[in-house]
């Protein structure tokens, strides 16, 4: 039903900044529908449930990141719960997130982070942690992994271990496979270029990750 959507809104756009609008509306929708569906069914949460409670039973915390913080966090927070889940995100207050952060630092019962992949992953320590998860497939790998280095920091005597969770036959899946070599598709994304900016070739790129087709705008249009 999305790609139905994505596609329908496509083929209505007059011109071809408003179709790759839709586009990039439509890449981050399938990128979220990965990770949860419109109903609440995510198996990628249940295995989270599942493999988190084996690791705090171990002793051990845990830290999980995604950039869908308002759509995604609130549900794995509630979700691990019972494991002393806290919630990390752009939107609380510098004291709020201090806060969050001590008490994840120095309280053995808060085995769990659920942390924006944006906001905590710079300039913090998460070292108390031994175990990261990547719950959904960010544009650019580098901010991945900058965030899994507030784990590995000075201080950090355990062995780390992480996982990225990707649906098969999923559009992350598609993402994955293309950002090793086109570094050029998430600046486009991350940097948020005006879409009358965007190169055609790039925009039929995006568009073949999900199986969509680009009709062909006048020149006349590509900016009204």
């Amino acid at each position: 039903r999305a790609l139905l959507d994505i596609q329908a809104g496509i083929e209505t756009s007059n011109n071809r900044t408003g179709a790759y609008g839709v586009i990039l509306a439509g890449l981050q929708r399938l990128r979220r529908l990965a990770v949860i569906s419109d109903d609440g069914e995510s198996s990628k949460i249940d295995l989270l449930e599942e493999e988190v409670g084996e690791i705090v039973e171990n002793g051990e915390k845990v830290v999980v990141f995604s950039s869908f913080a308002n759509l995604v966090l609130p549900i794995v927070a509630k979700r691990l719960n019972r494991f002393g889940s806290l919630m990390f995100t752009g939107s609380m207050t510098n004291e709020e997130r201090a806060n969050v952060h001590q008490r994840f630092l120095t309280d053995p019962t808060a085995r769990v982070m659920s942390a924006s992949l944006k906001a905590a992953g710079v300039g913090l320590t998460w070292t108390v942690a031994s175990h990261v998860y990547h719950l959904d497939t960010w544009w650019n790998p580098q901010v991945m992994r900058q965030a899994e280095d507030r784990v590995h920091r000075i201080g950090q005597r355990q062995t780390v271990f992480i996982k990225q969770l990707i649906a098969e036959g999923t559009l992350e899946e598609a993402i994955d496979t293309l950002l090793i070599s086109k570094t050029e598709i998430f600046e486009l994304v991350v940097e948020g270029s005006p879409m009358s900016s965007i190169e055609p070739h790039l925009a039929k790129e995006l568009a073949s990750l999900i199986g969509l087709k680009l009709p062909a705008f006048s020149s006349a249009l590509v900016n009204r």
